[in-house]
């Protein structure tokens, strides 16, 4: 019998433990499901494609808006108490714009992008006290945050409550972070159709201002011979570096993988079902 109860104590704690961690991983299972749930009526709505999540990452979705991409996800600082936001992504076609706009303190939790510029006041009085602003370019700034956008991101700083709203453009991207995981489906929608409104007027400002290239007829190797660094996938939202393919129709480049995936070119209105690769420049022979 002495011999016996220690054996019993070990299998009892054994079934204890195998227990709990039963229950955390069905828990987390289960809040998974919810949040694909969350996000599958997101891409219903918008027409797009749902990135599953699994117990150990979460959902994306990504759709076009206007001719260019964007992907809602969630991203997390990383350690034991992590912070995470739900994050708005979208395609911006000028790449030499520099944007920052946040409320004071806010980027002491996230980080900058545009380290060493000084406050800007953009002449409207209420969002100039609210938010630090820096930029590249003064006048295309106050052009880009136009009223209607600077309404949306005093919005998306109410929404939950939590007073942190971060917005940035750079490197053919427009950034949207919202504090805190959006978990459910009004918040998440409202999140998009207030990014997309950011989106819709600074884009309607800028056009006062500047001149846009048109993305399709663009092909990076015609000038190179490689892709250009910053050019984004419009599948992934991912700078391509490396496995290139373009659209036979429209020259869009993408992804290999992320056309595989995509099953077409993601160039809103295209269709093209074909992609070729960069031509190899044949060596001229010495005569």
């Amino acid at each position: 019998m002495n011999d016996f109860a220690p054996v019993c104590v070990g299998f009892f704690i054994v079934f204890i433990v195998g227990g709990v961690i039963a229950i955390v991983v069905s828990s987390s299972v289960a809040r998974a499901k919810e949040l694909n749930d969350v996000y599958a009526i997101l891409a219903r709505r918008y027409r797009g494609r749902l990135h599953k999540g699994s117990w150990f990452n979460r959902p994306s979705v990504t759709f076009h808006h206007q001719g260019t991409w964007v992907r809602v996800d969630v991203h997390s600082t990383g350690g034991k108490n992590p912070t995470l936001y739900t994050q708005v992504h979208i395609g911006w076609p000028e790449p030499g714009f520099r944007m920052e706009v946040y409320p004071e303190g806010f980027f002491n939790r996230i980080g900058r992008f545009l380290g060493g510029m000084e406050d800007i006041e953009i002449g409207s009085p209420a969002f100039d006290r609210d938010y630090i602003i820096t930029s590249n370019d003064r006048g295309m700034l106050r052009e880009t945050l136009a009223p209607e956008a600077q309404s949306a991101i005093e919005s998306l700083r109410r929404l939950r409550g939590n007073g942190q709203i971060y917005v940035a453009i750079r490197n053919y991207e427009l950034l949207i972070k919202k504090l805190g995981l959006l978990d459910d489906t009004t918040s998440l929608h409202r999140l998009t159709d207030l990014s997309l409104q950011i989106y819709d007027a600074a884009i309607a400002g800028q056009e006062k201002g500047i001149q846009f290239i048109d993305a399709k007829t663009i092909d990076p190797t015609l000038t190179t011979g490689q892709p250009e660094e910053d050019v984004i996938c419009q599948v992934c939202g991912d700078s391509i570096t490396s496995d290139v393919v373009f659209c036979r129709s429209c020259k869009t480049p993408h992804h290999q993988d992320c056309w595989q995936y995509y099953g077409q070119c993601s160039t809103f209105g295209c269709g093209q079902r074909s992609y070729r690769r960069k031509r190899k420049r044949k060596s001229k022979r010495r005569k």
